[in-house]
């Protein structure tokens, strides 16, 4: 299963009800306009293979809850407000074939 709100310009928060969504596969959020953290909700998507948060307005660390989704084959975080050191939680992600971390403000 696969939902994209890719580029419809929506802001403010995801619905809980997604959590329930047990068999999405595909999260495509670029250009959703969020503010704050990525909400944990999205760690409850355990069947989750590619997850899209491009240019959301995320902002703070990454969360250490990504490592639980060890389905992940594509992660694409770029152009948010992400900072800190990236961290170890993509270490353990078998599956990862792709990754995009740019534009953020990490340090080290």
């Amino acid at each position: 299963m696969e939902l994209d709100f890719s580029a419809t310009n929506l802001n403010g928060q995801l619905p809980a009800s997604m959590c329930n969504l047990k068999s999405l596969q595909t999260l495509h959020l670029f250009g959703f306009q969020f503010s704050g953290s990525i909400p944990c909700s999205i760690s409850n998507l355990k069947s989750l293979q590619i997850l899209d948060l491009c240019n959301c307005g995320f902002l703070g660390l990454i969360p250490a809850w990504l490592e639980n989704l060890t389905q992940i084959t594509s992660l694409s975080f770029d152009r948010n407000q992400f900072t800190g050191e990236i961290p170890n939680v993509f270490n353990n992600h078998r599956n990862l074939i792709s990754l995009d971390l740019s534009t953020n403000n990490f340090r080290g």
